[in-house]
């Protein structure tokens, strides 16, 4: 997976040095059914991509959302709020499966509250 990772990463990254206006504006008008189904498949594989991988997920969903036409800005805020959703969705299945080291956790929350802070 590594190797996909790296090649994903950079085509992002030299797409998005070739294009420095990119999201300047919003082109998105509204979904086609065609437009629809892509959009969808693309986020199911970004999803199965997370379960295993998670590294740089909500970079992809920002990419993504880029590219169907929203302005940065609301990519951005889409990306976040459903990157967290994954997440909490994620600590919610391991909390039941009982998976998680709650004393790990609250060490790591609290070290990133303070790094945040500071």
């Amino acid at each position: 997976m590594k190797p996909l990772i790296i090649i994903a990463l950079s085509s992002v990254f030299i797409f998005t040095l070739l294009k420095k206006y990119w999201g300047n504006t919003r082109t998105f008008t509204q979904f086609t059914f065609k437009k629809a189904i892509i959009f969808a498949a693309i986020f199911i594989l970004i999803g199965f991509y997370d379960g295993f991988v998670v590294v740089v997920t909500g970079s992809f969903i920002l990419f993504v959302l880029l590219v169907f036409g929203f302005d940065f800005l609301s990519a951005a805020g889409n990306a976040k709020v459903l990157n967290f959703a994954s997440n909490i969705g994620a600590l919610v299945l391991f909390m039941v499966l009982g998976q998680v080291d709650y004393v790990i956790g609250l060490i790591m929350a609290t070290s990133m509250i303070a790094g945040s802070y500071t």
